[in-house]
């Protein structure tokens, strides 16, 4: 137990009541959590104590723990599960046994070592890991505590998935030709009976009916929707009120920009990065 919170690599809250001084005097048991921080041994369960003026190892939480706790007249060793000294102190004169850093060096980097490994097994979650562990089935593979793993910056963006869209039932429009969503398609992995690799989709949000024109490249964008756009106002005898692209530019450029301000159209776009 510490009264240090800088000294935790994991933390959270706990209900744990409180412990006695010498003095008589009360410490609240506040949070409890893992030690694994350079110049540290790697602990588990350490209980942040407020006002605990000394830090102190609990020798029956060691040996909960799995390891093997020897004394001699001046000296304490702690031995992990391989027969290494995880921890060392030395006997002082009022019967308390400081910890030795020194020491202990080869176990400061549990946190660095565990990291190393879920790397190179291809950014395994601590869970399986700790399954291949148990099974044996890593030759060479320390016994680490994978539960400790987190902080990894790839596993997040690796792992993203989009969030489901569900339909919308609100209709943005009242009427025909009011609002067209517009994209395009291509390259194709193959090319149509006239050699085409893109295809132009016009979609009317009222009706949802839906135009699909066959481009040979991006450069004829603007002439097919100009095209299909007289087409359709002159057939419905009505105007179109807005359109909706992405920022592609084969729509955002001068040209759409031109035909929307003289014909009174609003050009809309949809937001980055979202379908």
């Amino acid at each position: 137990m510490t009264d240090n919170a800088d000294f935790f690599y994991e933390l959270n809250e706990c209900k744990a009541g409180s412990i006695v001084f010498g003095d008589g005097g009360k410490g609240k048991i506040t949070n409890k959590g893992m030690i694994n921080r350079p110049g540290l041994p790697f602990l588990l369960d350490v209980q942040l104590v407020q006002g605990l003026a000394a830090n102190l190892i609990s020798i029956s939480q060691l040996c909960d723990q799995g390891y093997q706790v020897s004394f001699s007249k001046d000296r304490c060793s702690v031995l992990d599960g391989q027969n290494k000294v995880f921890l060392s102190g030395t006997r002082l004169s009022d019967n308390y046994y400081h910890w030795d850093a020194e020491v202990t060096l080869y176990n400061l980097s549990k946190v660095e070592e565990v990291g190393l490994w879920h790397k190179q097994l291809g950014h395994l979650s601590g869970i399986t890991i700790s399954k291949v562990t148990k099974a044996d089935a890593i030759i060479n593979l320390p016994p680490l505590s994978f539960s400790s793993l987190k902080n990894c910056s790839e596993c997040p963006a690796g792992k993203q998935v989009k969030c489901m869209h569900k339909p919308v039932n609100i209709s943005l429009s009242s009427h025909i030709l009011e609002l067209l969503h517009i994209d395009l398609m291509g390259p194709m992995q193959t090319e149509s009976f006239r050699r085409k690799w893109y295809a132009v989709v016009c979609v009317d949000d009222f009706f949802r009916y839906t135009w699909i024109k066959f481009i040979l490249d991006k450069l004829k964008t603007f002439k097919t929707c100009l095209t299909l756009f007289t087409k359709l106002q002159r057939e419905k005898n009505t105007g179109i009120g807005r359109i909706q692209t992405d920022h592609g530019c084969e729509f955002e450029n001068q040209y759409f920009a031109e035909f929307c301000d003289n014909e009174g159209i609003f050009h809309e776009f949809s937001a980055p990065l979202t379908p």
